[in-house]
């Protein structure tokens, strides 16, 4: 598992191995600080059993990878939580992709060595060839701006994927890989990178994810369920209710009854539960309602003999009922 430093070979003698000796090792362009920590990590990791070697190797290489499982199932989760949450989805990826590229960039402009190809020393990791350059790290870049993304999109996540990431960087230095201010400078550059553009491009991508919503070919990327056929709400038919008898002009009543659909009503909303809202407010179709019809009183006397409405007193049928009775023939 363990990788000794090659012979040397023409690209790695344009570079000066420095020795390990006590003190401080000294190399150009390196902060000797970092130099002394990744020496002493380095020793320290060569001195532990071959499965923390193993472990280390693999989980190096994991940690990224299971970074972005959890984009995509974020990405995945969000499509039924709104067009916000869906761009902050769409958003994390194009976050760890942009930090990614910058830091490529930025390697190939510095082009500083590998540390295992500048020291003397023996790695856990192969030694990359010359070319591959080590400020600032890749893996490490990712892997921050992954996870930023990830807390800032999906928020339960965020110690576990923050904690991901600074495991990502430990790692690179414990293989031999990368000097700590690599690490550093590339934990910083991921997070920068990745909060700037989850926050600054968040509210046009909103936008975006919206009108994408509405495209039949795209709507499965960032939406589920059924396009809506109408922007209109729904319309409720409330059920016919019964009209009252009703009692037509004459036995002594000029006017007859008030006819039914003339009489004055009254609207009256179906009970709700505790913790009820309003679906006027909320966009929810309103429930039926109850149509109560409210008849104003009458005064009519309706007691007579033979069960027939009795006329009001001062009418022309009851001054003549009244004549009868007085003079009979």
């Amino acid at each position: 598992m363990l990788s000794s430093l090659r012979s040397p070979d023409p690209a790695a003698e344009a570079h000066d191995v420095v020795p390990m000796a006590a003190g401080e090792p000294e190399i150009d362009g390196v902060p000797a600080v970092s130099a002394t920590w990744y020496q002493n990590l380095v020793e320290f990791a060569n001195g532990t059993p071959g499965w923390v070697h193993l472990f280390a190797e693999v989980g190096t290489e994991a940690l990224p990878i299971l970074l972005v499982v959890l984009m995509a199932v974020n990405w995945w989760r969000s499509r039924r939580l709104g067009a916000a949450v869906t761009a902050q989805a769409f958003l994390a990826p194009t976050a760890t992709a942009i930090a990614y590229f910058i830091s490529d960039i930025a390697k190939s402009i510095i082009q500083q060595p590998r540390p295992c190809q500048a020291m003397d020393l023996v790695s856990i990791a192969p030694c990359s060839p010359m070319g591959d350059w080590s400020f600032p790290s890749n893996h490490t870049t990712f892997a921050m701006a992954a996870a930023v993304g990830l807390a800032i999109a999906w928020r339960r996540t965020m110690p576990w994927v923050l904690t991901g990431a600074v495991l990502t960087g430990f790692s690179r230095v414990f293989v031999g890989a990368h000097y700590p201010h690599d690490v550093v400078v590339g934990l910083a550059l991921g997070a920068a990178v990745a909060a700037a553009i989850m926050f600054g491009t968040r509210r046009p991508t909103t936008t975006l994810v919206t009108w994408a919503s509405g495209v039949p070919a795209l709507r499965w990327a960032v939406a589920t369920g059924r396009q809506p056929d109408a922007t209109e709400p729904a319309t409720v038919r409330l059920p016919a209710t019964p009209a009252a008898p009703t009692t037509s002009p004459g036995d002594g009543d000029p006017g007859g009854a008030p006819d039914a659909n003339s009489l004055p009503t009254q609207r009256i909303p179906a009970a709700h539960g505790r913790g009820h809202r309003d679906p006027a407010r909320s966009g929810m179709p309103q429930e039926p309602t109850e149509r109560i019809q409210v008849r104003p009183p009458s005064n009519r006397p309706l007691s007579r003999e033979d069960g027939r409405p009795a006329a009001r007193p001062g009418t022309p049928a009851d001054r003549e009922r009244t004549t009868r009775l007085r003079h009979p023939r």
